[in-house]
């Protein structure tokens, strides 16, 4: 039979690459949607996917329909700065999806569910982050995601479900936001664009995308006997790397200059922290994960899909 993952944002960066593994690996995702999603990602997988609507059938006729494995949770609504009108998609989307999965998947025997958190969840004022790292939500967005971790907890004691909580950190690769840090530094330098930064000194745990979903696979095909000891994981790359640091590999990779304007720009107090370690044991121990892809090969690879999209447009202006 083949083995059925629903899975929440998976239009999305990190989804899209699991939606694509999963394929890889003959399973058939269920990927819930609405109808007006943007398909570009997985655009070469629609023929192996089978979609849902949320804006047109519900969850719970979704979880009659279909006969689920696991439930994979990446579907997230995000505002650096919340406003006021914010909060009640921010709740529903980051807490009330989740916790209805939650209650649907105790209910039908699915036998793992899966979500994606944010180190932002974390109490930033320490040296090292591990499981034992005091919660302390440096954004809204975060908690919710905190919010939700204590729903975890509930379910985790009043049910049989292998509940997962994967810690991101900066996660980057092929068809990530634009906006996002690696990927506009890639696009301004491709564009020979000069760009305004921070000092740089800022330093980062970049994890390539598909060492997430490694991690993601682990856990949805853990044998059925074991059952993990705690359900948070941190997932990072090997180590930490300043913004300069990315930009000199960068430079490696594109045999030239980026055109950066250092100190442009202000770091918020929260960015010019001390720079602490991350303890990734629990994933290592229970998973048998560690990230395989180093940062210049997930940069290398990350580049060559840009370059490519960036000759695609060329292309089709002219």
């Amino acid at each position: 039979m083949t083995r059925r993952v629903l899975i929440t944002g998976g239009t999305g960066f990190i989804g899209s690459h699991l939606v694509e593994e999963l394929v890889n690996r003959k399973y058939r995702p269920i990927v819930l949607k609405r109808s007006y999603s943007n398909l570009f990602r997985i655009f070469k997988y629609l023929n192996a996917v089978d979609f849902y609507d949320l804006d047109k059938v519900t969850l719970e006729d979704i979880f009659k329909r279909e006969v689920v494995e696991a439930v994979v949770n990446l579907a997230v609504f995000y505002r650096k700065e919340h406003s006021y009108g914010d909060i009640d998609e921010m709740i529903d989307t980051n807490v009330k999806l989740p916790t209805k999965l939650l209650e649907l998947s105790r209910n039908s025997g699915a036998s793992t569910f899966i979500t994606a958190g944010t180190f932002f969840q974390y109490n930033q004022n320490v040296m090292r982050i591990d499981r034992e790292t005091t919660l302390l939500a440096r954004d809204f967005y975060a908690a919710t995601k905190n919010a939700l971790e204590r729903i975890l907890e509930f379910y985790g004691s009043s049910s049989d479900l292998r509940l997962f909580e994967f810690i991101l950190f900066t996660p980057y690769g092929e068809r990530d936001d634009p906006k996002k840090l690696i990927p506009y530094i890639i696009n301004s330098a491709l564009q020979d664009r000069s760009i305004d930064l921070t000092q740089g000194f800022q330093r980062l745990y970049p994890t390539y995308a598909k060492d997430i979903v490694s991690a993601i696979i682990k856990a949805v095909e853990l044998p059925d006997g074991i059952r993990p000891s705690s359900y948070r994981f941190n997932l990072t790359g090997r180590q930490s790397y300043s913004i300069r640091e990315i930009v000199t590999v960068l430079e490696d990779i594109l045999d030239r200059k980026v055109k950066v304007n250092w100190g442009r720009l202000n770091a918020k107090k929260v960015d010019a922290l001390q720079p602490f370690t991350v303890d990734i044991s629990t994933s290592e121990n229970t998973l048998g994960w560690t990230p395989d892809t180093s940062l210049e090969e997930g940069l290398r690879k990350t580049v060559m899909y840009y370059e490519g999209e960036k000759n695609e447009n060329t292309q089709y202006r002219n």
